[in-house]
């Protein structure tokens, strides 16, 4: 084999490796649970129910520990695990059936499930959700990293339906309302 064509082989065979390891890196924090979803509604969160030209039944409900809302002239509606949108039309439907001809009705969420960090950050604990919000932001509102810090990874724990689930994630992963989000490091760093 000619000399350059030994270079330009080892020189290739060095690219896919490279390229096949970058690959690897990036597919470590890829997990089809933690891709952004709607929100689906959880318990104490406080959801806005809007009913069209019936101001007596538009206001803010809190969702129970059951994950129930009580609605005027319907009783007990079950919100778990429903998004907005689904529990606007689950109420449309209800009040169609005996109240109102052709509702229309909207759900908005006024108050979300706290997400929790903990770890080596400069202030741990509970820190108010915000749609869109990643860890590294999150971890900032929470003072940022401790000197100590593993920078580059977090573990992030979460509710999926009745599953718990943990994930070491990046730090550019979306975070979802109730999230645990904790940072590895020396606690006791001398900050």
């Amino acid at each position: 084999m000619p000399k350059f064509l030994y270079k330009i082989v080892i020189l290739m065979s060095l690219f896919l490796v490279s390229c096949t390891a970058q690959q690897h890196i990036s597919r470590e924090y890829e997990n089809p649970s933690l891709f952004t979803k709607p929100h689906r509604i959880l318990t104490g969160e406080q959801i806005q129910v809007t009913v069209y030209g019936q101001a007596n039944l538009s206001k803010n409900y809190r969702v129970d520990d059951r994950g129930n809302i009580s609605f005027p002239l319907l009783g007990i509606i079950s919100s778990h695990d429903k998004t907005p949108n689904q529990l606007a039309d689950n109420i449309a439907y209800l009040l169609s059936q005996k109240y109102i001809k052709n509702p229309n009705v909207t759900v908005e969420m006024v108050t979300y499930t706290p997400i929790f960090i903990t770890g080596a950050v400069k202030n741990v604990g509970q820190f108010t959700f915000v749609p869109g919000i990643t860890a590294e932001a999150a971890i900032a509102g929470a003072g940022g990293f401790l000197q100590s810090a593993n920078k580059t990874v977090v573990k992030i724990t979460r509710r999926n339906g009745n599953v718990i689930q943990e994930h070491n994630v990046a730090l550019q992963t979306p975070l979802a309302a109730g999230d645990i989000v904790r940072v590895y490091g020396n606690l006791f760093s001398s900050e």
